[in-house]
């Protein structure tokens, strides 16, 4: 299984553009920024490409026990839909400066990491 995390409108069409042309057989989750939520309001339809989508919080606030609350707040966010970060075999983080490229990051979990256009 393959994820994408992605944070602004780029991000979002690199994964499509990914995923359709490399892992178009491969079940996907797309996990998108509740801003990419807001702006597109027909997000749902990407359905169509992904396997399912999460909506997730991209900010987060330096406290000290930054990777306790993102442990938390991800552990519940991938139990809530039911999947385990180790389900994926690829994870693909765009805007890695955002809450989830924190989480990878803290929790040393192997990713593909893109750069803005």
């Amino acid at each position: 299984m393959v994820l994408y995390s992605v944070i602004t409108t780029y991000h979002l069409l690199e994964a499509i553009v990914h995923k359709t042309k490399y892992n178009a057989n491969e079940k996907s989750v797309l996990l998108i920024s509740n801003w990419l939520e807001n702006k597109y309001p027909w997000f749902e339809k990407l359905k169509d490409t992904f396997d399912k989508i999460i909506v997730f919080k991209p900010s987060y606030n330096f406290s000290t026990d930054i990777k306790g609350e993102l442990d938390t707040y991800y552990d519940m966010l991938f139990s809530k839909n039911n999947i385990r970060i180790d389900d994926f075999e690829q994870i693909h983080v765009f805007g890695a400066e955002h809450s989830f490229g924190a989480y990878i990051f803290a929790n040393q979990i192997k990713n593909l990491y893109w750069e803005e256009g």
